[in-house]
């Protein structure tokens, strides 16, 4: 199996997951902490999947920051009249995340 194509099942079975998130976080502002990332570590998606979910949904892909040799990455999207949204973790423990990106910068990871 290539585990760099989003097929149709694993798009199946993962966009309501995100979509359902980022309702979640659209329509609330009194989250808990937990409440502001999902985490997709361990599961069938990788970076690029969850990137192209994302794309799928309608938001627009910035640019990839990494740290280089600690792995350490992310990507932040945007879509108009929507909280932006990053997607994060770390190549060498195979974190994957999405976080609402005011969360992270505020210290919240």
């Amino acid at each position: 199996m290539n585990r760099y194509t989003l097929t149709k099942e694993i798009k199946e079975k993962y966009l309501p997951i995100v979509d359902r998130f980022i309702d979640k976080i659209e329509d609330s502002e009194n989250l808990t902490d937990e409440e502001y990332t999902i985490d997709f570590s361990d599961t069938e998606l990788n970076p690029y999947r969850l990137i192209e979910i994302m794309k799928e949904l309608g938001y627009k892909e910035g640019n990839l920051n990494e740290n280089g040799w600690q792995w350490d990455f992310s990507v932040e999207f945007t879509k108009e009249n929507s909280k932006s949204i990053t997607v994060w973790g770390c190549g060498m423990t195979f974190e994957l995340n999405l976080s609402v990106s005011d969360f992270m910068q505020k210290g919240g990871m």
